[in-house]
């Protein structure tokens, strides 16, 4: 969905409004990039790399708290912390895709991520991009169909290779199957 030149670039303000965008921009990226014959889980490194991203995986400084980064300035770089399970790193990467999502195809300017110390979210940023990565590591029409056949937040984790915790806890939308 690419919004016409008369419309607001910008994220909505409301961290809720942005998080929303975030799932429907990230379902809209995943249909266009996936292919279902691969299976599953989707690959956020394949996906950067049929965009043109390089993506790199290395251990950033110890003390430095950042899991991802998308460079700036070309935005066709993501480095990725090593140092994390890599069920993390795969998070990160589709996080920072989020953020490459909105500018480079949606045209907003690139915003800043910012967590307090508690990793509570404080940004519509950041809202946006954790809501993208969320959406596209676990399609809702995925989930929505695993849930329905009764698979435990479990057996979804296992088979999306995200946190039993995000698996319970990803919200779907009221649209049916």
């Amino acid at each position: 969905m690419t919004l016409p030149a008369t419309e607001s670039r910008s994220l909505p303000t409301n961290p809720d409004d942005a998080a929303k965008l975030g799932a429907d921009e990230a379902a809209e990226l995943y249909r266009e990039t996936w292919d279902r014959q691969r299976g599953f889980p989707v690959d956020p490194a394949q996906i950067a790399i049929q965009k043109g991203i390089r993506v790199f995986r290395f251990p950033f400084e110890p003390g430095d708290h950042r899991s991802g980064w998308l460079n700036p300035d070309t935005l066709d770089q993501i480095k990725i912390n090593s140092r994390n399970s890599l069920e993390t790193q795969r998070n990160s990467l589709a996080h920072e895709l989020g953020h490459w999502y909105s500018t480079k195809v949606q045209g907003r300017p690139l915003g800043s991520c910012n967590r307090d110390k508690t990793r509570v979210i404080t940004t519509p940023d950041d809202a946006y991009a954790d809501s993208f990565a969320l959406a596209l590591l676990m399609p809702e029409d995925v989930v929505r169909a695993a849930r329905l056949l009764g698979y435990t937040p479990t057996a979804i984790a296992l088979a999306l290779a995200v946190s039993v915790e995000s698996a319970a806890n990803r919200p779907l939308s009221a649209r049916l199957v």
